[in-house]
């Protein structure tokens, strides 16, 4: 039957309340893993920003190898300025 032992209706009454402070907490946890994550991705998006800042920021002679000088006798390709040999096909350069 029911339950009339006021002891054991006292440790009931005890657990639902320690059930709902359980399912405050939790709730409180998730809330805090979400602003985490939140500020996880903020990081992130922050750090990639700084990236391509830093790549716009370098000059173009830093980004690509300079190719204003002649092209190559041989193959056609561009040889950068100074260069003796070509960087694709090997052939010496006047």
């Amino acid at each position: 039957g029911s339950l009339v032992d006021p002891e054991l209706q006292g440790f009931m009454t005890q657990v639902e309340g320690y059930e709902q402070e359980i399912g405050a907490h939790q709730a409180a946890i998730a809330e805090k893993e979400a602003a985490i994550e939140t500020i996880k991705a903020e990081a992130e998006a922050e750090k990639e920003a700084e990236k391509q800042a830093r790549a716009a920021a370098q000059p173009e002679a830093a980004k690509a190898p300079e190719t204003a000088g002649a092209a190559c006798p041989q193959c056609g390709q561009p040889v950068p300025e100074g260069a003796a040999f070509c960087a694709n096909c090997g052939a010496k350069i006047a």
